[in-house]
């Protein structure tokens, strides 16, 4: 939708820390632009309840872009799983293989490239079957929260596997539970 269609316009998220980004967003809506309170908070309240505070109903929502991209490690180099500029949500997926035959379980490793590379969590993968090769499809989904989640499948029978995060150095799964149940509890 251009910018001359728009009555308001609520700019979020962790973008609007980069003054690049906030550049292009007065560039193209002007004085339509309004940066919500809390901005890097509003993504995980609700984009739609924040412009409520400006306008009755929303008509259009603009999702972010994530920057930096994050890469993905199981044993070995990183390989670019997001790329830096991907608009969320966006989702990827990934094989990770093992090294012997008898491993039932596998760690990987979820990194930001950033200069330098920052880790955002090692997860460790159980309930592989025994048997040789690709064992395991790795999906890492980015939501509009922009906060990483991997999930893993296994490629044999196609079952769940179990994702147990080992070090977590982004939001913290209660501090997020407590974000979503602040999204229920409010009110324009």
């Amino acid at each position: 939708m251009p910018a001359a269609g728009l009555s308001d316009a609520v700019v979020i998220g962790a973008g609007t820390r980069d003054p690049a980004v906030m550049a292009a967003a007065v560039a193209h809506l002007g004085t339509l632009a309004h940066v919500a309170r809390a901005p890097t908070a509003t993504v995980a309240l609700g984009a739609a309840q924040a412009s409520q505070m400006f306008v009755d109903v929303p008509a259009v929502i603009t999702v972010d872009v994530i920057a930096p991209g994050l890469a993905l490690g199981a044993g070995s180099a990183l390989t670019t799983v997001i790329e830096a500029g991907a608009i969320a949500p966006t989702r990827e997926v990934r094989l990770i293989a093992r090294d012997r035959p008898d491993r039932t379980a596998v760690d990987v490793e979820l990194w930001e490239e950033s200069t330098p590379p920052r880790p955002y969590g090692r997860y460790h993968i159980t309930g592989l079957p025994p048997g040789a090769g690709a064992i395991a499809a790795c999906e890492i989904t980015v939501d509009v929260d922009r906060i990483p989640r991997i999930e893993a499948s296994d490629l044999v029978n196609g079952g769940a596997l179990t994702v147990t995060p080992v070090v977590e150095v982004g939001l913290a799964p209660a501090a997020h539970a407590e974000l979503r149940s602040r999204v229920m509890r409010w009110r324009p």
